[in-house]
């Protein structure tokens, strides 16, 4: 065993089984495309339910694009530095995120949160909760993060106000 492979062992071997899970069936991948649903809860409007669907695609290294499909379209691309947000005819592109970057805040979705950013914790075998190391650089308090089949199945993020946003992600496809 070299001495890489025992420290990639020994680095793996601290994260909980589920997002190892992740890593694994990620990393012969050099891009996917997942469908998602979205339900967005607020404690101080609890009346006020927004729904959303529509698709992520991400390219290696880190490239991707969020796409709303329903019920207006919307896309977020980003391709490694900058952020562009087209809604309707109107375009905005942003390249300061602030201390947290932009390509951390989905990365548990192929397996790849840095854990100088994010604190790990397993929940039970099939779901793991990532947290900011700085909770003042992020924009929500927490992720739990549910696995099914070495793919995320569904991503609760939960705000500082103790909002929700529920996503639910379903039709992987993988490209090797």
């Amino acid at each position: 065993m070299t001495p890489f492979t025992l420290f990639s062992f020994l680095f793996l071997g601290a994260l909980p089984p589920s997002l190892q899970e992740i890593r694994k069936t990620f990393e012969p991948v050099q891009s996917f495309e997942v469908d998602f649903t979205q339900k967005v809860e607020q404690d101080i409007f609890k009346d006020s339910t927004e729904k959303a669907s529509g698709k992520v695609t991400f390219k290696k290294p880190k490239s991707f694009v969020w796409e709303y499909l329903k019920p207006m379209k919307k896309k977020i691309s980003f391709d490694g530095t900058r952020l562009q947000i087209e809604e309707g005819k109107e375009k905005e592109q942003i390249t300061d995120f602030g201390q947290l970057p932009f390509q951390e805040a989905f990365s548990f979705l192929w397996g790849h949160a840095d854990q100088k950013i994010f604190k790990f914790s397993k929940v039970d075998h099939d779901s793991f909760r990532l947290e900011p190391v700085d909770p003042k650089s992020a924009h929500f308090r927490s992720i739990l993060v549910e696995v099914k089949k070495g793919r995320v199945s569904q991503a609760i993020i939960t705000d500082h106000l103790d909002g929700r946003s529920i996503l639910e992600f379903g039709n992987w496809k993988l490209k090797r």
